[in-house]
């Protein structure tokens, strides 16, 4: 049986404002001086993206009049309907990328799926261009910020990861996991301010939290309130 959450009141009011001459999405890009392997960025949207249980669900209403609608694990979910890779054309300079950005901004997602893409926009000044769509329903510009560091890491030249982003642990752990992560990107800018007026200790463990998933299980696994900070 698939997963199901009810959406919340603010979730279901952006969902329903969203219209054919107005859509509810929220956009980000991250530019690259060289190339990435899309194999690779593939492994690490696997790996960590997909550790927000959120990304691999879709919306779905209510049978009922009235009924409120809720998220439904996607049985069918394929992480090639989400990650494209598409190439810039002549003269790949900032105005293509402004011109091609808006295309895909104006382009609804679908709904029969979870509301979110990312696109490799390859042939950009010598490098290349992410993009990232997500509907407003799923978290706000905030947090689509956290969700970009979540796939970066500190250092250069890490290997891709490998696993298909679930943790082999047990279905607590797993639970924990899984409310700190979803707490994170519904809430990240609100847990953030917070961060950083308490202490450098407290801020570093958030930002580490934001950026490796794994830590955030750390977290969540001792009881530590940070990440799951509201």
């Amino acid at each position: 049986m698939s997963k199901t959450q009810p959406l919340t009141a603010v979730d279901a009011a952006w969902l329903r404002m969203e219209d054919p001459t107005n859509l509810m999405m929220v956009s980000g890009i991250i530019t690259f001086k060289e190339m990435i392997d899309f194999d690779h960025l593939k492994a690490v949207v696997q790996h960590r993206l997909l550790a927000f249980d959120r990304f691999r669900m879709r919306v779905m209403s209510s049978r009922m009049p009235f009924g409120q609608s809720y998220w439904e694990t996607d049985a069918t979910f394929d992480l090639n309907a989400h990650v494209h890779r598409i190439a810039l054309p002549s003269p790949g300079n900032k105005a293509a990328l402004q011109e091609m950005s808006s295309d895909l901004m104006s382009t609804p997602l679908d709904f029969s799926k979870p509301l979110w893409q990312m696109h490799l926009i390859e042939n950009y000044e010598g490098g290349c261009a992410i993009m990232t769509r997500l509907h407003h329903c799923i978290a706000d510009g905030m947090a689509l910020v956290f969700v970009l560091l979540s796939l970066t890491d500190m250092i250069p030249g890490v290997p891709p990861p490998t696993g298909d982003g679930q943790m082999d642990e047990t279905a607590d752990k797993k639970e924990g996991l899984s409310n700190a992560l979803n707490a994170l990107v519904q809430q990240g800018a609100k847990t953030v301010g917070a961060m950083w007026q308490t202490s450098g200790k407290v801020a570093s463990e958030g930002l580490e939290a934001l950026i490796n998933p794994a830590h955030a299980m750390e977290l969540a696994l001792k009881g530590t309130d940070t990440a799951v900070a509201a």
